[in-house]
């Protein structure tokens, strides 16, 4: 079985989430590295930004300055990963511009030669996006992450500078969950409380049975 025949299980080995700001690791791919982690998978997050700025509003409306706000995405998004079961790592990539560059990327080669992952979450699985529509995505993978949904959740509360997304991303799960069962059909007997993660592929799956 190669990764892509299951994505964000980490049955091969180990996953890297490459996530450019501090909290979309939890938001899009939460579940499938909570899986991943509870099969004993090595489960790595590449932070590119702190989401400082973009991603921060109720911090900055709080009256925190720059220094601070990063102080504090670092630590809810390291909470969050250790809840998940991750490690995580930091670029300081600068947000909003984050600008590609030599420098990034060579540590961004750096990671994955350390980490030297069996699944890659963003680049190989794509997660998906806080606005679908306007990123052309399509759920072509759904993964049934009820079991650990509620590990989820509660990386998800580590973030407080965003909790206006936390029951966003419980009702999105919830919609995809439907979407999961009706294409898994009634035989697999799923409960009706299943809860789901979309990815979409970069690769087409090779094989040589279709089913």
């Amino acid at each position: 079985m190669t990764s892509q025949d299951n994505p964000a299980d980490g049955r091969d080995g180990p996953v890297l989430v490459v996530s450019a700001h501090a909290g979309d690791f939890v938001w899009r791919a939460g579940g499938g590295m909570a899986l991943a982690a509870s099969r004993g998978a090595a489960v790595t997050v590449l932070c590119l930004t702190y989401g400082e700025r973009g991603e921060s509003a109720r911090a900055w409306r709080d009256g925190m300055q720059l220094t601070e706000i990063k102080e504090l995405r670092r630590a809810e998004a390291a909470g969050a990963a250790g809840v998940l079961g991750a490690s995580i790592e930091f670029l300081d990539a600068g947000d909003y511009p984050l600008r590609e560059s030599p420098d990034l990327v060579d540590q961004i080669v750096r990671c994955f030669r350390r980490t030297e992952p069996a699944v890659v979450l963003t680049p190989v699985f794509l997660f998906e996006p806080h606005q679908p529509e306007q990123c052309e995505f399509k759920p072509e993978v759904l993964l049934d992450i009820t079991g650990v949904f509620a590990i989820k959740r509660r990386a998800m509360e580590c973030l407080v500078a965003q909790q206006h997304m936390w029951d966003y991303y419980t009702d999105l799960a919830t919609r995809r969950g439907v979407q999961l069962r009706r294409n898994a059909g009634p035989n697999l007997g799923l409960a009706h409380n299943t809860m789901a993660e979309a990815y979409m592929r970069v690769y087409p799956q090779v094989t040589d049975v279709l089913q």
